[in-house]
This record gives C-alpha cells, sequence and structure tokens, in this order.
C-alpha cells in the first residue's frame, strides 16, 4: 500500500467506474485499496445515473469499460463529447482485444488518458493509477486553478515504458485545458505533439542514441 502524509481520508477521491462486470470491479477496488486514501471506486452499471453522477460530480477520472455488453456506453460517450464541461476528466478506457480498433476509433483521444486491454488490466491499471497519485498536482488541481496567478511551472519525471506515453501526454494538455490556457483545438495539436516528442524521446532513450545520432542516420540512408 502507497502512504502519503500530504493525503487523508477528507482528501480522498472517488472514482466513477461504468461497469457492470464483477470480476473487472472486483479488481477495479482490490487495485484502489492498494492506495490507501487515494480512490474510492463508484460503480455505476446504468448509463443515465451514470450521466447524471459525472454532470453533477465532473470528476477529474473516471473508468468506462467500453466492451460491456449491459451498457450503452456509445451514449455516454456521445455525451461527453458534447458537454465541454465533461471534457475536464480523464478517461481510463478498458476494451476486450476484439474491440481494441473499434474503441480507437471513436474515443476522443485528448480525453483518454489510456485504453486497457481486458486481458492486460491488473498491471496497466495499477501502473496508471500510480502515475496518477505521482503526478496528482497536474490531476486534482480544480479548487487550486482558480487561485493561480501569471506564469505556472511544474516538472515530472517519465519512465522510459512507450505504453505510459499517452497518460503523461493527456495529463499535461487536460490541465493547461482546465486551467483555460489552451482552447480546446489548441489542446488537441498539443496533445499530439507531446505524444510525438515522448515517443521519440523514449525511442532515443531506449536506443541509446541522440537526435543528432538519429538524424545523421536518416539523412545518409
Amino acid at each position: 500500500m502507497i502512504h502519503d502524509p500530504l493525503y487523508s481520508a477528507s482528501e480522498l477521491r472517488k472514482l466513477p467506474v461504468l461497469s457492470t462486470d464483477p470480476e473487472l470491479n472486483d479488481r477495479i477496488s482490490k487495485i484502489c485499496a492498494k492506495f490507501g486514501n487515494y480512490f474510492q471506486p463508484v460503480f455505476l452499471s446504468d448509463p443515465i445515473e451514470a450521466l447524471e453522477y459525472l454532470e453533477f460530480e465532473l470528476p477529474e477520472i473516471n473508468v468506462i469499460h467500453f466492451s460491456d455488453r449491459h451498457m450503452d456506453t456509445d451514449l455516454v460517450l456521445e455525451k461527453i463529447k458534447a458537454d465541454p464541461w465533461l471534457h475536464y476528466g480523464g478517461i481510463i478506457g478498458v476494451h476486450t482485444r476484439e474491440d481494441e480498433p473499434e474503441v480507437a476509433r471513436k474515443t476522443p483521444n485528448s480525453n483518454v488518458l489510456c485504453l486497457i486491454s481486458r486481458g492486460e488490466f491488473v498491471g496497466t491499471f495499477y501502473r496508471v493509477l500510480r502515475i496518477l497519485v505521482q503526478n496528482r498536482q497536474i490531476v486534482f488541481q480544480r479548487e487550486l486553478q482558480n487561485a493561480l496567478l501569471g506564469t505556472i511551472s511544474g516538472s515530472f519525471v517519465m519512465d522510459n515504458d512507450p505504453s505510459n506515453i499517452r497518460t503523461y501526454a493527456n495529463l499535461v494538455s487536460n490541465y493547461l485545458y482546465n486551467s483555460s490556457y489552451v482552447n480546446r483545438e489548441q489542446k488537441d495539436r498539443l496533445h499530439v505533439s507531446l505524444f510525438e516528442l515522448l515517443m521519440n524521446a523514449v525511442e532515443h532513450g531506449n536506443c541509446r542514441i541522440t537526435y543528432d545520432e538519429k538524424t545523421q542516420w536518416l539523412e545518409t540512408h
């Protein structure tokens, strides 16, 4: 379990989970429990109930099981796309391997922190929650944003796992959008640029080559 004196029980974050899958829901509960008082999953099995919850609570993070055959997640997704207030939250999407191409096509790119295959859920979900906890100053800032004046600055340390890049790129672009530093169009462009830059950096680091070395090789081949 992760312990952090900066987070108390009063700062527990509710995590809405749109899923009717009892096995998945049980795993989410157990993984959230590893983070102590950071996350409290709220399981929602009806799409109308889920939309009402999202519209009222405006959660920073939510989990949507896009391959759930007993929930109209398309209805939920269309509402999220159409409502600017719901652009605030980041989506952790879950899907079966067979549904991956369709889910990737229909999800709003810069609102999705990550898409997780059902078969890889346990390890990936834990890793994503750990990233969110470690970078909570970027994620959980709603109560501070109105007090921010002048310039802002910050930093984070990213590992060299390519599967984490989308999460980091979305953390930054969503934060700037929610703080009114960029509009929706700028947010989407920033997300794409950050994703490409971070992927490029990870590729260089994993291959132990510099940008100049890569450029020189490309120019001669």
